[in-house]
């Protein structure tokens, strides 16, 4: 089985910073850690297979002197397909100036092909070991060159996924530059918190905000306390922030304002962390101690 993770070095503190997301594979009672470029990081064996038979989201292990905090499952045609690690791999421009992706990325796909036979050797072609030389290196660029088609960041096909409109026609927004159109996917660290009334809610905002709808941009959620607004309101703005609907355009947005009362500043700061954690945004909550001029 796999999961989406998050790892940092072990630590007595109370509260973690995490260092980055991960993708963690489960065999039996052998565990192995994956970056996101699809590199392994650690693996160990000396863990109960009675044990990881019941993973669940939230869960923590310890290994190789990490701490690994366990998110959602990914299912198995997503991660031997490669497509967890799409939203990760580098423009052509970037792999053209940065020659040090090249090996990353070959090593990767190798890892799956070792795993799901020949579809996926078809993609590297060649081994990295060495000796390999300008075949290794024909083969990565191979794999650099296949995710090139307009890919989602997120799966579409994941389970409970929440795949966003696309821009209608004449909408204001439906120009992008001539890029082609993608979908957008709502994190699944997020959707798999959300209860079908928030997956609407987050949508209609989506639809509101991004100006796919005839009476103009805005929106207000009026639902009453207790059934989630703050929580969909960062699904929204962790969505604009990272992604937009036309294919390697820059995010919809880079910086957002959240404008509330005073006493409800700290609190917000607070529900950004436990959805999102420290590591995925910069967060500052303005009061008489912090000013929006030290937000950097």
């Amino acid at each position: 089985r796999y999961y989406n993770c998050m790892w940092c070095q072990r630590s007595k503190k109370k509260h973690k910073r995490w260092n980055d997301d991960a993708i963690l594979i489960v065999k039996g009672h052998f565990v192995v850690m994956q970056s996101k470029e699809g590199k392994d990081m650690c693996k160990s064996g000396s863990f109960s297979a009675a044990d990881l038979a019941s993973l669940k989201d939230g869960q923590t292990l310890q290994m190789s002197g990490k701490e690994i905090e366990v998110g959602s499952e990914i299912a198995s045609d997503e991660y031997e397909s490669g497509q967890c690690f799409i939203g990760t791999l580098p423009s052509a421009a970037a792999t053209a100036t940065t020659q040090h992706h090249t090996p990353v990325l070959s090593g990767g796909f190798k890892k799956l092909r070792a795993s799901d036979g020949s579809a996926v050797a078809a993609r590297t072609g060649a081994d990295t070991g060495p000796g390999s030389g300008e075949a290794s290196t024909a083969a990565s660029r191979g794999s650099v060159r296949a995710p090139r088609l307009p890919t989602p960041r997120h799966s579409v096909e994941g389970a409970n996924a929440l795949v966003f409109p696309r821009p209608p026609p004449g909408c204001a927004r439906s120009a992008g530059g001539g890029r082609p159109v993608v979908d957008v996917v709502l994190d699944p660290l997020l959707t798999a918190h959300l209860r079908p009334h928030q997956r609407d809610g987050v949508t209609f905002l989506y639809r509101c905000v991004m100006g796919f709808v005839e009476t103009g941009c805005g929106a207000i959620l009026a639902d009453e306390m207790g059934l989630g607004k703050t929580l969909q309101c960062i699904a929204l703005v962790w969505t604009l922030m990272r992604q937009t609907p036309y294919w390697e355009g820059p995010p919809t947005c880079r910086f957002v304002l959240i404008v509330t009362p005073a006493s409800l500043v700290k609190n917000w700061a607070k529900e950004f962390k436990k959805w999102l954690g420290d590591e995925r945004l910069k967060v500052l909550a303005v009061s008489e101690e912090t000013r929006v001029e030290e937000f950097k």
